[in-house]
């Protein structure tokens, strides 16, 4: 009934799987989309759940059982800085790190995924996945430690 900041998060993660203009709002070419929609494929061909981050798309998806389950508008590292690989999630903190990361869950050095107030449709963070801070904690609470966390350019 409203169209909120979470709405506007989903249609520019729907817009990006789409290859669609990255944008907020819904127009007709999202309505014709959503009727015949582009239904995004896990990299990895594993039963267990895992995370995946596709820095060309900038989303995250979560997958279980070799499907997708969600797909979330992220950023990655500007200029390079999110390496692309496999890691696992080895630290966690529930609320704010010391550098105010919200909930992140580390995967790679001083890599996180964590929620962050600005989440714009580019890669702009230092080397962090930034997740819109209302999604932060149910990532957090997905990832539990050794979650496999692919990173990836499609």
């Amino acid at each position: 009934r409203r169209y909120d900041y979470r709405t506007a998060d989903a249609v520019v993660a729907f817009r990006k799987v789409q290859g669609m203009a990255r944008e907020f709002t819904v127009d007709a070419p999202v309505w014709r989309a959503l009727a015949d929609p582009r239904v995004p494929r896990p990299r990895l061909n594993i039963r267990r759940f895992h995370i995946e981050v596709d820095q060309t798309r900038q989303v995250l998806y979560t997958v279980e059982d070799r499907v997708v389950t969600s797909v979330i508008h992220i950023s990655t590292g500007a200029g390079g800085a999110t390496r692309d690989g496999s890691f696992r999630v080895y630290r966690k903190l529930a609320g704010y790190s010391p550098n105010r990361l919200y909930y992140p869950s580390y995967f790679d050095g001083l890599r996180a995924l964590h929620g962050w107030t600005e989440v714009p449709t580019y890669n702009a963070s230092h080397g962090c996945v930034r997740i819109p801070y209302w999604n932060a904690q149910w990532v957090y609470g997905l990832a539990d430690y050794g979650t496999r966390v692919v990173i990836y350019h499609s």
